[in-house]
């Protein structure tokens, strides 16, 4: 029975740690807002769509629609952070969307990373 356990904690290991070691695509202007990629260590692919509000709610201060890339990389560190965790959380939406309620005020900011 100890033997199964182990092989349960292995498996759960894998899925949380699923997050490290992305490789982001370079970002590119979307329908309202920008689409960016990651390819994981294990080879699976990623699509994210991070909404025009979600950088608004970065305090991308000065915003204006010409300057949604330059805002993106102001921001992606954050960025980055919250599509890693949708990653860890397994989420299977293809684009994952990324929305302005992740950034505001919210424990995606707080917990580092």
């Amino acid at each position: 029975m100890k033997n199964i356990m182990r092989r349960d904690d292995n498996a759960t290991d894998m899925h949380w740690n699923r997050h490290v070691g992305l490789t982001y695509t370079e970002p590119e202007t979307g329908e309202d807002g920008i689409d960016f990629g990651a390819v994981a260590s294990d080879g699976r692919e990623y699509r994210f769509h991070l909404e025009t509000n979600a950088l608004k709610a970065l305090n991308a201060e000065a915003f204006y629609d010409d300057d949604l890339i330059e805002r993106f990389h102001a921001h992606q560190k954050d960025i980055e952070r919250v599509a890693g965790r949708m990653v860890m959380l397994n989420v299977r939406a293809n684009p994952i969307v990324l929305k302005a309620s992740y950034f505001a005020e919210s424990p995606w900011r707080r917990l580092g990373g």
